[in-house]
């Protein structure tokens, strides 16, 4: 779920910038994201999240479910990420 619910967030900004169209799967993708008002907090709900916790990975979950806290992004070049 927590990677349907990503694609939607890519899709959502992809969609506000004008990009299209869309295919289903990217509109049932992006709605889906859109719908959701924590997206975190469900995140954090899923069975993997839970199973991280269990095993001593919360602090993970935590940095992978933040939002909108970086203005880089890396990007890939020569086999090495880049900001």
């Amino acid at each position: 779920m927590e990677d349907w619910i990503g694609a939607g967030a890519v899709v959502s900004v992809l969609a506000q910038t004008g990009a299209g169209p869309l295919s289903a799967e990217a509109v049932a993708a992006r709605k889906l994201y859109e719908g959701i008002t924590d997206v975190p907090g469900l995140i954090s709900e899923c069975a993997s999240a839970r199973q991280l916790v269990d095993m001593g990975f919360g602090n993970d979950v935590a940095v992978a479910t933040e939002m909108d806290t970086t203005t880089t992004v890396p990007v890939l070049i020569d086999g090495k990420f880049v900001a």
